[in-house]
């Protein structure tokens, strides 16, 4: 099985990948925004053509993985340590220098 701290790393570096691709789109539609405003509306299209199906794929591959966590770890059951804590929404453990649930964004603030 492989560890929750890999599981986090893996949705942590999509999380900032998908962060770089949407900031990678807005710079390109800022870039070709007379094409959006009745310029070449075939080149608007193939941008946003293909931001979506990049912005799609990560959204789905994150949202599998995800899924996988909340429905086979944790369950809830496991001890917590020392200056562990658990998220009342989800179950994962949540360290006592944590700010949130790294697994589904919970927090007590």
């Amino acid at each position: 099985m492989v560890p929750q701290s890999q599981y986090d790393a893996a949705l942590t570096a999509l999380k900032d990948y998908y962060r770089q691709q949407v900031r990678d789109m807005v710079h390109e539609l800022i870039v070709h925004r007379d094409d959006f405003d009745g310029g070449d509306t075939r080149a608007a299209e193939e941008i946003v053509a293909k931001h979506a199906d990049r912005l799609k794929n990560l959204r789905t591959v994150y949202s599998d993985i995800a899924r996988f966590v909340a429905s086979e770890l944790p369950h809830g059951t496991e001890p917590l340590g020392k200056d562990e804590f658990r998220c009342f929404s989800c179950g994962y453990v949540i360290q006592r220098t944590g700010e949130k649930c790294e697994l589904c964004g919970w927090t007590w603030r």
